[in-house]
């Protein structure tokens, strides 16, 4: 099966400053859908924020009003429905000061757990869920596959 195209689009809020590695993030990406078995274009879009912008956006769209570590926004918007020759978008959202104190507590770097958790939320849009613990054991065992293959 040939790569899929993914043009990812990383955005940082004002707030924050850090090196992104935007080559692995899509090299992880394209490595996801091919394992998945997904062929299709997408467009990806990464956005790190602050804890204060993941709990609003949290609060807006799963009415959750806590901040989080990564959200994931994708799916069919009500009322379009793309070309099945057109590229999808979706939205990965990631909360820096998170992604940099579960790095401390998991003892690796941050840019390990921004992948960790790109990787998440990319899961979480190709229908991975964490709710149950069976679903959390699933998804995480999937992960740890994806990442295993590039190191």
């Amino acid at each position: 099966m040939p790569a899929p195209r993914v043009d990812l689009t990383i955005q940082l809020a004002p707030q924050i400053e850090v090196e992104v590695d935007e080559e692995r993030l899509h090299h992880l990406a394209v490595k996801t859908l091919l394992l998945e078995g997904v062929a299709q274009s997408l467009e990806l879009g990464l956005f790190i924020t602050d804890d204060e912008g993941t709990k609003e956006l949290n609060r807006r769209y799963r009415g959750v009003d806590e901040p989080t570590d990564v959200l994931a926004f994708g799916g069919e918007v009500e009322g379009f429905v793309s070309p099945p020759d057109q590229p999808q978008l979706r939205d990965i959202v990631i909360s820096y000061p998170r992604a940099a104190s579960q790095a401390q507590e998991r003892g690796h770097s941050v840019a390990q757990e921004i992948d960790l958790l790109f990787l998440h939320g990319l899961l979480h849009l190709l229908g991975y869920e964490d709710e149950t613990p069976k679903k959390r054991v699933r998804m995480w065992a999937r992960q740890e596959e994806v990442l295993g293959t590039l190191e």
